[in-house]
């Protein structure tokens, strides 16, 4: 290889794009990707005469002596429970347990959901399951905290400004919570009253706690800040999600015939359904970095860019492991939204029919 002093833009910018490849060990369609930004930024220092801003010589330069070792250490820095969370997962079809529209709901006009608010709920369900062992929950805590970070990047990099916010923050504060005290919405997930209960009289717990915060919501709300719920406290948005997500999980439950399903069968289970809602959150990775790559002037691109390499050495592992699962039939604008992909994967025969609410066993 020629020295750097002697390349032109062009191909100091192939050798970067050729050592990157090398060294991350690129998954076709999920990191490479990522890369694609150098490409774009070769195209910019070549359409000056269309008034483009050209790219300064040591951009490449600093780019190409730093680029390999940010991601050696990203790949230093993987988030290893993450990680064996994430090898529980075989598909996406997790999504589509935690969605059933035989669910009664409880306002005409729901929140959306978001890949945080989902998991942070599913893993509160978990923690609350009063015959699990501690070692359980606290290998589950400590990967769904780096989960979460993840996640939380994608949401705040490929969301529109201001999309969700309010979903978002419900997640933070429902995390915050159940991360420091074990607790969700103020209930203890640990108190001895749990003790001996089984899983359905947990659930039902959850959701009648959950189900009340919003009919209490509702009938001291007007109806212009119900019928919006973007205008909903965070609080209400947190207890909607676990009233629709507790309830689904306990009719695909009683569907598979898992009445006496003992707690650390579902604890399994629930493990599972998030390690497939953080796989298919993840796709949306490579997307997220290039859209971070591309932002700003050049001196803010060239910092985002030795962010994004770091970023991805970290996210090594998690690529390879969700590239071994059939993505289903989604564009790149509906994958970003949770409930694009559980209306896509939802079968059409998941919960046998109820002919009425007051059916439902919660």
């Amino acid at each position: 290889m020629p020295s750097i002093g002697a390349m032109s833009n062009k191909e100091i910018l192939s050798n970067i794009v050729a050592l990157d490849i090398l060294s991350i060990g690129v998954v076709v369609g999920t990191v490479a990707p990522a890369l694609r930004w150098f490409i774009f930024i070769s195209f910019k220092s070549t359409n000056s005469a269309e008034g483009e801003e050209e790219l300064p010589e040591r951009i490449f330069k600093n780019i190409s002596g730093t680029a390999k070792r940010l991601v050696d250490t990203g790949r230093k820095r993987q988030p290893k429970h993450l990680i064996n969370l994430l090898k529980k997962s075989r598909s996406f079809c997790g999504l589509a347990d935690i969605y059933c529209d035989q669910v009664p709901v409880l306002h005409s006009v729901e929140p959306s959901n978001c890949w945080t608010i989902s998991v942070v709920t599913l893993t509160s369900i978990a923690v609350a399951l009063p015959k699990v062992r501690n070692q359980m929950d606290y290998h589950l805590i400590r990967s769904v905290h780096e989960g979460l970070t993840y996640a939380s990047f994608i949401e705040e990099t490929v969301y529109p400004e201001g999309e969700f916010t309010n979903i978002r923050n419900a997640a933070h504060i429902v995390w915050e919570e159940l991360e420091t005290h074990q607790k969700w919405l103020d209930e203890d997930l640990q108190k001895p009253t749990l003790e001996g209960k089984t899983y359905r009289e947990t659930l039902e717990m959850l959701t009648g706690i959950a189900s009340k915060k919003v009919m209490d919501f509702k009938q001291t709300t007007d109806g212009r800040m119900l019928d919006n719920p973007l205008n909903w406290p965070v609080r209400i948005v947190a207890a909607n999600s676990m009233y629709k997500i507790g309830k689904a999980i306990f009719l695909l439950l009683h569907s598979e015939g898992h009445n006496e399903l003992v707690d650390e069968k579902l604890f399994e289970i629930l493990s599972i359904t998030i390690a497939d809602i953080l796989s298919a959150c993840f796709t949306n990775l490579p997307r997220a970095i290039t859209m971070v790559c591309n932002s700003g002037v050049i001196e803010e691109r060239e910092k985002s860019v030795r962010r994004e390499a770091l970023f991805m050495g970290k996210t090594e592992e998690i690529l390879k492991i969700i590239q071994h699962h059939e993505l289903p039939n989604i564009n790149d604008d509906q994958s970003a939204y949770i409930d694009q992909w559980m209306l896509i994967l939802q079968p059409t025969n998941l919960v046998p029919v109820i002919p009425s609410n007051s059916e439902i066993p919660l």
